[in-house]
């Protein structure tokens, strides 16, 4: 599936330069699961490495030039080298752990009783 330059960067670096909808839908792509917003994280050091491999261009860039205020110019700027789309493959099925998203909310909460329960 092909993704833009700022999605790539958001997935391979963890540098935000697309919109969260985005992201989700990168990293849902990567992963095959359907993530909530405290599996990005999880998800994100899973795939890291590999969306590298893919776009090695990736290790060339210089983050340090990316701020709040430029990433904008920034990222026209890779965009003109490197292209505007980029073509990556689901991640291998060994990187990807699934895992219940509300177990894995109460994991990280530091147990049962961290968490409440609020019933519809």
């Amino acid at each position: 599936m092909k993704f833009t330059t700022g999605e790539v960067i958001s997935a391979g670096l963890g540098r935000l330069c697309c919109s969260m909808d985005r992201v989700y839908v990168i990293m849902n792509f990567l992963t095959g699961d359907n993530l909530f917003t405290h599996q990005l994280p999880r998800a994100f050091r899973a795939c890291e490495a590999n969306v590298k491999q893919q776009c090695p261009w990736l290790n060339d860039l210089n983050e340090a030039d990316c701020t709040t205020e430029n990433w904008r110019e920034w990222l026209a700027a890779v965009e003109a080298k490197v292209g505007h789309e980029h073509e990556l493959q689901p991640v291998p099925p060994e990187l990807w752990q699934r895992c219940n998203p509300i177990t894995e909310a109460i994991q990280l909460m530091g147990g049962k009783d961290n968490v409440v329960v609020v019933g519809l």
